[in-house]
């Protein structure tokens, strides 16, 4: 692989809750002020803190700025990380009129549906809901494919990348009680993103982790919202894809696959260690 500089190529110095039925597009002024009050009023109950030590959110807004779309890959383990990934997002965007996208699993899009419709006309965004694992391990979804609404999500992301906006990835697939092996999610939507001939936009890695230490075996337990348990944000690197497009020789779409490996070696350096299992920053 060769050399991999950050941001841009300069030196390195925080409610998408979307109508499903919606396409990602620029939304009003009336939007970004409702985004603007559900950001502010969501962070207080949402129990967490953003640590940002060297600039990585300017980093992401600038890409914004640029009117590059942004991909935000962030890890899984508990209920309220979608929560919390979301208003990261807004935050991201704050003032800048930029589409959302947010992949939600289908079990959870439909146990909140009536909020997050009222929540996705607020914000004029869009969620994506897709059918994993734990969605079919409940009786009323068992028979349905795992992976649909996975070619919806990747439309709706290649458009609003297309419009310089922000979309949500968890980088595991689901929830996990570790960061564990990699799964194709990264590769899958920069592999679908190459396939369009979408190139103009950067990769920005966010960590979520408990604020206090915990042992490997905690995290078992940690599945439910744990709204009594403060998390620590933590953003990290930005990468402009073009270049990721030479430093991992991405000219094929056989390439993509080694990028997942990659993701997961980013997030360990923004999680705790003893979520990490065998990745290391």
């Amino acid at each position: 692989m060769g050399s991999l500089s950050r941001f841009a190529g300069t030196p390195w110095p925080p409610t998408l809750f979307m109508n499903r039925e919606s396409e990602p597009s620029r939304l009003s002024k009336i939007a970004v002020g409702w985004r603007l009050c559900i950001e502010s009023a969501l962070r207080l109950p949402m129990n967490y803190d953003v640590i940002d030590d060297v600039g990585a959110i300017l980093q992401a807004k600038e890409v914004l700025s640029q009117g590059k779309g942004l991909v935000i890959g962030f890890p899984h383990f508990s209920k309220r990380d979608g929560l919390i990934y979301g208003n990261y997002a807004l935050h991201v965007a704050q003032r800048q009129r930029v589409p959302l996208v947010l992949p939600m699993a289908l079990h959870q899009y439909d146990d909140f549906k009536p909020a997050l419709r009222t929540l996705s006309r607020l914000c004029d965004g869009l969620v994506c809901p897709i059918v994993i694992d734990d969605t079919v391990k409940r009786e009323k979804y068992k028979d349905l494919p795992i992976g649909q609404g996975m070619k919806e999500y990747l439309i709706s992301a290649s458009k609003a990348i297309q419009e310089g906006g922000i979309v949500a990835l968890s980088l595991q697939g689901g929830r996990k009680a570790s960061l564990g092996e990699p799964v194709p999610a990264l590769s899958t939507l920069l592999e679908f993103l190459f396939r369009r001939g979408v190139d103009n936009y950067a990769v920005h890695f966010v960590g979520i982790t408990p604020k206090t230490s915990l042992v490997p075996e905690a995290f078992e337990d940690l599945d439910g919202w744990n709204m009594g348990m403060r998390y620590t944000v933590r953003p990290g690197n930005t990468y402009m894809f073009k270049n990721l497009q030479e430093a991992f020789g991405l000219t094929q779409v056989r390439e993509y696959a080694q990028l997942d490996a990659w993701g997961y070696r980013e997030l360990a350096g923004l999680v705790q260690e003893s979520y990490r299992g065998n990745y290391k920053p």
